[in-house]
């Protein structure tokens, strides 16, 4: 898969940095959460109060993924990409998906 040729591909090129990355964020997540939260249709990511120990990576929107800004609004059937301690996953997940 793509996911392990880009992992291979660190390991082999950059080895100090994969492994410190690796080492560190063991205990973290990567999640795809839809939005499906009312609430936060048409609402600036600037404006949400996002857990701590995570955060937003990346938004999937009619088949475009984008990196977000404050500016940037999440709506209905967006996919929240997210990364963070199992914590803040929960936490991303109810406040999404209300």
């Amino acid at each position: 898969t793509a996911t392990l040729a880009i992992a291979l591909e660190n390991l082999i090129y950059r080895p100090e940095t994969y492994h410190t990355v690796f080492e560190s964020f063991q205990e973290y997540t990567v999640k795809e959460i839809p939005i499906t939260n009312n609430r936060l249709n048409g609402e600036p990511i600037k404006n949400l109060s996002l857990h701590n120990e995570g955060f937003l990576m990346m938004i999937k929107k009619e088949g475009e993924t984008i990196i977000p800004h404050g500016e940037d609004r999440l709506y209905m059937g967006d996919v929240a990409v997210v990364f963070g301690s199992d914590q803040a996953i929960d936490d991303y997940s109810q406040k999404f998906s209300q």
